[in-house]
């Protein structure tokens, strides 16, 4: 991965949460997303059995996007023993900054950008918030590695756009993340440490500035469905993860996003 695009590629991200199918597309139509990347290791759902990728194959084209699984950007992996990536101190996201040097990965993220440079594309795992998903990674490699312009979707069609992770930098063609390590908390960032031995996050990132399409309105039905299950990632435990570690969890033009007001967004919930 290294390849750097004379035009700028926009590259969106969401999760799937809790949302229904209908609710789902046209949270990405609005946004003017045309194909969906698949970045979950594990794509199925045993509570909403309508995000698994068998069904998506179906629902999703039939609501005019384009889906495909890509498994070498999907997560559960494990960290390397001497990983450069000190600076994570959560194994899970340690172990997906480590994958993130396979050379599979930046083939696959390649890919993805390649498609984002034609056509409207929105990586997508399960767990809605951003910055508690390996999307925050593979934001990361998309902007450092690339340059490109990564936004993530939110479930009230706001569009966030993407902070690179404290303590990344960039090597050659690589990414790690070393600086600052002991400036990362341990804690869930509200001051409270997870309970019963609970993955440590990483620390939420400062609020930034978000663009609403003009005309848009907050769909209060997507909040109380986010309010359900803010870590939709939870349930897609997979029955086997091949030999794999805890689990992270993964352009075209957006009309009138560019026209839209500037907002900040609210404060961001703490990690749990």
């Amino acid at each position: 991965m290294g390849t750097m695009y004379s035009n700028p590629v926009r590259l969106w991200t969401a999760g799937h949460g809790t949302l229904s199918a209908e609710a789902f597309a046209a949270l990405l139509r609005d946004a003017g997303v045309d194909h969906l990347v698949d970045v979950r290791t594990a794509p199925g759902s045993r509570r909403h059995p309508h995000f698994a990728r068998a069904a998506m194959e179906d629902w999703l084209p039939a609501a005019g996007i384009a889906y495909r699984w890509e498994r070498d950007l999907g997560g559960f992996r494990r960290s390397d023993p001497g990983s450069p990536n000190t600076a994570l101190r959560d194994p899970a996201f340690r172990g997906y900054a480590d994958h993130m040097r396979n050379p599979r990965f930046g083939v696959a993220l390649e890919g993805v950008l390649t498609e984002a440079a034609s056509a409207p594309t929105v990586v997508m795992c399960s767990e809605s918030l951003w910055w508690r998903c390996h999307r925050r990674l593979i934001a990361d490699a998309a902007a450092l590695l690339a340059g490109a312009e990564v936004v993530h979707l939110l479930h009230d069609r706001r569009l966030e756009a993407h902070r690179p992770t404290d303590g990344v930098r960039r090597e050659g063609a690589l990414l790690v993340y070393d600086r600052g390590a002991a400036e990362l908390p341990l804690d869930d960032g509200g001051g409270r440490r997870p309970e019963g031995g609970a993955r440590l996050e990483l620390p939420v990132p400062p609020p930034v500035a978000v663009l609403l399409p003009r005309g848009h309105q907050v769909d209060a039905s997507l909040q109380e469905a986010d309010a359900d299950d803010q870590d939709g990632a939870a349930e897609e435990q997979p029955a086997e993860a091949e030999g794999q570690g805890p689990r992270t969890g993964g352009q075209g033009d957006d009309p009138g996003a560019s026209e839209g007001q500037e907002l900040r967004p609210p404060e961001l919930p703490p990690l749990s």
